[in-house]
């Protein structure tokens, strides 16, 4: 299981690599020395040898992330080839997901914004592009999700925001969906919702 008091440097780390590699961002120094850093992160917080010593120089991303899921410095995630990944009961909620929610020391109103907000950008990773009311549904659907956040997390709640976000679009399918979304909605206006309906 993910263990949230170690692993949150490794996280965000790992979460940034994900979304370069996701998005077939360049391999460029900078990213070679957060993978360097996430790897290290997790091997100190460990109090083993070096991740590098343990698996030799020139470690892949893959197995990066391999390593960090299995010493639970990163959360198990779908990296399944579809935008709604894994439900098994049909919640609307990634299984990953509401297994790495479930583990937060977050409090129950807290969890449940997280989980509104991952079922948001899913409705919109899979609102039809041609439909006017369904675009306008997901873009109302996020506001709501951000507004929930906001009242739940208060300072936290835009690292709050941006690590579902990674967390549930991480894979190269869910990434050009979210970026169709959003390009569908470009030059849109949407008011913020003062007083959101959070679950």
């Amino acid at each position: 299981m993910f263990r949230p008091a170690y692993g949150r440097l490794a996280l965000a780390a790992a979460l940034t690599i994900t979304t370069l590699s996701a998005c077939g961002g360049p391999k460029t120094p900078e990213t070679t020395s957060t993978h360097q850093q996430a790897t290290g992160s997790v091997s100190q917080s460990q109090g083993a040898d070096s991740l590098s010593q343990k698996t030799g120089k020139g470690l892949s991303f893959a197995a990066a992330l391999d390593y960090l899921q299995s010493v639970g410095g990163a959360p198990v995630l779908d990296r399944t080839d579809t935008i709604s990944g894994v439900d098994a009961n049909g919640d609307g909620v990634r299984d990953d997901i509401a297994t790495y929610v479930a583990s937060l020391p977050d409090s129950e109103k807290q969890r449940k914004s997280l989980i509104q907000f991952h079922k948001a950008l899913n409705m919109a990773m899979q609102a039809d592009r041609n439909d006017r009311l369904s675009l306008r549904n997901a873009a109302n659907a996020i506001s709501m999700g951000i507004t929930c956040l906001s009242n739940a997390y208060e300072n936290d709640s835009n690292e709050k925001r941006k690590e579902i976000r990674k967390l549930t679009i991480n894979t190269r399918v869910r990434y050009d969906a979210y970026a169709r979304f959003n390009s569908s909605m470009s030059g849109s206006t949407l008011r913020i919702e003062r007083e959101a309906e959070c679950e």
